[in-house]
């Protein structure tokens, strides 16, 4: 996780790439998976039913709802950005899948009223400016009785273990406040109560990671001493220290992180 803005990836020449890597990254963990799984639950998915995937990157959510839907199914995944949509649109794996890419906003959604069986928004939330206009649209296309699964990250949540205390509650705040929405995870159930949707239940994950150099690339640690160091907000000593530690506890395999993400699902009534 970098400060790169998820709602304008077009726009940075490096962005379409990096996002792609992290979201593979991201995507071939086992615990991950779980949490896929999960959200996936949640959407009590049935044969036949035709589902939203919004913002959904390079189509790996879409194309393991496509199968679990069938041939009799129909899966849109939704993105604002071009070059995610070209890997969604590439992947192999869409061979066989009733499942297609189109581009789009979730401002804006270009589906008429009632159009979807359910949809869903995964990681998605933390980067939007207007999350209540964004709810309003996933519920206006969507059938009555069907459901709609939001799931973010709280990005406070963080955990990580070290002996400098002071210096780790920097770093997660620094991660959370580089997030538009860092605590998009927490909000979501009072988002979905206030929206009018019925039937709110609320779900939590924890994912653990204790690879230093994987727990790096997932939270952009290092990238965040590196912002903290340029703000002089912390000691270059400081900083230093991090990285012996991360290297000795790797070594000793003591190495430890956490964070939790929260699953909600409403049913439009």
């Amino acid at each position: 996780m970098t400060t790169t803005d998820w709602g304008a990836i077009d726009q940075t020449s490096a962005a379409p790439t990096h996002c792609i890597g992290y979201l593979n990254t991201v995507s071939e963990l086992d615990q991950v998976a779980q949490y896929k799984a999960m959200t996936f639950e949640l959407l009590d998915l049935q044969l036949g039913q035709r589902v939203l995937d919004v913002g959904c990157g390079a189509g790996n959510d879409a194309r393991s709802i496509a199968q679990r839907v069938g041939a009799e199914g129909l899966v849109i995944g939704l993105d604002n950005s071009e070059a995610m949509l070209t890997s969604a649109q590439n992947h192999p794996a869409n061979h066989g899948l009733n499942v297609r890419f189109e581009h789009g906003s979730i401002d804006a959604l270009p589906f008429p009223d009632g159009y979807f069986d359910s949809c869903r928004a995964d990681r998605v939330f933390q980067h939007l400016e207007d999350r209540k206009q964004a709810l309003a649209e996933m519920l206006r296309v969507t059938k009555v009785g069907g459901s709609i699964v939001v799931s973010d990250t709280d990005w406070e949540s963080l955990l990580i273990d070290g002996p400098d205390k002071t210096l780790l509650r920097q770093v997660v705040q620094r991660i959370t406040d580089r997030v538009r929405n860092g605590w998009s995870g927490r909000q979501l159930p009072r988002l979905f109560q206030l929206s009018g949707l019925q039937q709110v239940q609320t779900t939590a994950m924890t994912i653990i990671e204790t690879n230093p150099t994987l727990a790096d690339q997932l939270f952009g640690i290092q990238s965040a001493i590196n912002d903290l160091l340029q703000q002089a907000q912390i000691t270059r000593e400081a900083a230093l220290d991090w990285q012996r530690y991360c290297q000795t506890a790797s070594r000793l395999g003591v190495f430890f992180s956490a964070i939790t993400g929260f699953g909600v699902v409403g049913i439009k009534g």
